[in-house]
């Protein structure tokens, strides 16, 4: 990995902000963009989908689903 060796079987973590703003995936980072999301005629399902692989709103972890069951609650 860049140069250094890294063992077999180790985990590697990455920061969600090294993904969340890498405009290689994110292109117009910094531009509100909500419709991104949405699938229409220009803008495939394939791209969207591209989009979501990398977005994390709620985190990994132990604590994933603990952010995602408060916000769905929230919103009933």
């Amino acid at each position: 990995m860049d140069g250094n060796h890294v063992p077999k079987e180790m985990d590697v973590g990455c920061s969600l902000c090294a993904f969340h703003h890498n405009e290689s995936i994110f292109p117009d980072l910094y531009t509100f963009d909500p419709e991104r999301w949405i699938v229409f005629k220009s803008n495939p399902a394939e791209k969207v989908a591209a989009l979501r692989k990398y977005f994390n709103q709620f985190s990994l972890g132990t604590r994933y689903l603990d952010l995602e069951t408060l916000t769905q609650r929230r919103k009933d």
